[in-house]
């Protein structure tokens, strides 16, 4: 472990640690997370899956960064579930300078259509699930990147501050590819609503067409409420 602050106002923290030497990276793929364990106070292993996160100005060399919910436990597991829960528990008292262990996870990147090439993102997130859409949508924005024509990104929160830090990151890639991405932050508590129940929600994704892939991300519960939501809506 190397620092850990509070992400401006937002419901999250920044653990940044330091990897075995200073020239190191971690090789991952689009979407793909890491498996970060260590051992909690009765010497048992607990561990969890996370997708690394890229602060404003970039990541330094031989460091990686994640983000968690700052809230308290039972709503960490709502968000992350048990597993992951239970490591962020052990985590939030660890010091600086305490080891964890990791590795590449599986990556959960799927895509489970029938039309390609893939010629627009619909990415619905909720929560920390917007994490691993940032890295995404720095590999499939620029120019010539991909076959990706139009990107929307619909990051839904209960609370208009979880926006913050990421969402002027939002706003950044926006505001260099205007014409590809859209970008709709919408106030919504979906533990106790559906998607179908906020007119915002619905003018923000886009009606299916041939060729678009959906990506849902945000705890499991809610993203399934998503996924119905979308085959509601003609999403294959």
């Amino acid at each position: 472990v190397r620092t850990r602050r509070r992400l401006g106002t937002t419901g999250f923290t920044q653990f940044e640690f330091d990897l075995p030497n200073a020239d190191y990276v971690l090789p991952l793929k689009l979407g793909q997370p890491i498996t970060m364990c260590c051992l909690d106070d009765n010497e048992s292993v607990v561990k969890g899956d996370f997708y690394t996160y890229e602060p404003p100005g970039g990541q330094k060399l031989g460091t990686f960064s994640v983000l968690v919910p700052s809230f308290g436990h039972g709503d960490t597991v709502y968000s992350l579930g048990d597993d992951a829960a239970n490591f962020v528990r052990v985590l939030k008292g660890l010091k600086a300078g305490d080891e964890i262990a990791l590795k590449p996870s599986e990556s959960k990147l799927k895509y489970g259509g029938e039309y390609l090439p893939v010629t627009e993102m619909v990415y619905v997130a909720y929560g920390v699930g917007i994490v691993p859409i940032l890295d995404q949508l720095k590999a499939v924005l620029p120019n010539g990147a991909s076959s990706v024509n139009v990107v929307s990104v619909v990051w839904i929160n209960p609370d208009h501050e979880d926006f913050g830090v990421i969402g002027n990151q939002l706003e950044a890639e926006h505001n260099k590819h205007k014409t590809k991405l859209a970008v709709d932050l919408v106030i919504e508590n979906l533990v106790n609503n559906r998607l179908e129940d906020n007119k915002e929600i619905e003018v923000a994704i886009p009606s299916f067409t041939p060729g678009t892939m959906a990506v849902v991300s945000g705890p499991p519960e809610i993203g399934q409420k998503a996924k119905q939501y979308l085959m509601k809506r003609a999403y294959p």
